[in-house]
């Protein structure tokens, strides 16, 4: 309970509409450690669940067990609390045991998490586990079935990776997608501050707790920009971004490929776009001079 009191101690006011999140692996809480970060003014929980197969989840070293999964899930949904549950996508061995990643999800929402995060493993080529890691036909299948299934469920797809029900999408990410300024604190932790066409983004070194800022120009803005708004379902307007020419060409590449959702108000990915985000950019690239 250290961290929170220490918290508490800064004598730091929030605003009541202040969203403050902290991040809780199961196996690893206590009701009073939890009590603690709640009076020093928590409001939401992110719970690192990753899968609800035992084997799977030994490949991810995690220290929990499925049984204390399902022990915080009940207790977050019994306590009413607003929580976050993060999942993983394309875990090594996934082939090999079958994963059933939409029994999994059947099962987590059971427990009504207001926001659900789902994230594809990326691996460096050092990885341990590098030739455990499941194809890409696989990843994308488990990738697009969620997709639907989550939709179907209610979940609003309102960003690549994340899922929310109505009105709980996550107000941090939210500012970030938008390339808001957002304040960060601590080892590792990133921050960015806007400043009208450009910005500085800084972070913390997580040895030396030493600042390094980046400028980040108008023009990488602007990229930067064109990006996170293609991530989410609000989209962009590609009139601020494309001349004319420059866009009928992208745009009947990627309606004839199925990555379009919608072209008014504003154009939007389909989740097969979604997957498809390194190589859209690559067309960006090539069509225009990196906007």
């Amino acid at each position: 309970m250290k961290g929170a009191s220490y918290f508490k101690a800064l004598g730091l006011k929030l605003d009541k509409d202040c969203e403050f999140t902290l991040e809780v692996n199961p196996g690893t809480w206590t009701k009073d450690i939890l009590h603690e970060w709640k009076s020093a003014g928590v409001n939401r929980f992110s719970l690192g669940i990753q899968t609800l197969n035992q084997d799977l989840l030994t490949y991810l070293d995690r220290v929990h067990s499925i049984k204390d999964t399902i022990e915080t899930l009940s207790h977050f949904k019994n306590q009413g609390i607003n929580f976050s549950v993060d999942f993983m996508l394309g875990i090594p061995q996934s082939e090999k045991y079958n994963r059933d990643v939409i029994g999994e999800l059947k099962e987590v929402l059971r427990y009504r998490p207001d926001h659900i995060s789902l994230y594809i493993l990326t691996i460096k080529d050092n990885y341990k586990y590098y030739d455990l890691i499941p194809d890409e036909e696989w990843v994308e299948r488990e990738y697009l079935q969620v997709a639907k299934y989550l939709r179907n469920e209610g979940y609003l797809h309102y960003e690549v990776s994340n899922y929310s029900l109505p009105g709980k999408e996550s107000k941090h990410n939210l500012k970030y997608w938008k390339a808001e300024s957002v304040a960060a604190l601590g080892p590792s932790a990133t921050g960015f501050l806007s400043q009208g066409d450009k910005g500085l983004r800084y972070k913390w070194k997580n040895k030396t707790n030493e600042l390094t800022v980046e400028e980040i120009t108008p023009d990488k803005f602007k990229l930067e920009k064109f990006y996170t708004a293609l991530r989410t379902h609000e989209g962009l307007n590609p009139e601020e971004y494309f001349s004319e020419n420059e866009w009928k060409k992208l745009e009947e590449k990627w309606e004839n490929s199925g990555y379009i959702n919608s072209l008014k108000p504003r154009m939007t990915l389909t989740p097969k776009g979604y997957l498809m985000m390194d190589s859209l950019m690559e067309d960006v690239f090539l069509i225009t001079n990196a906007l």
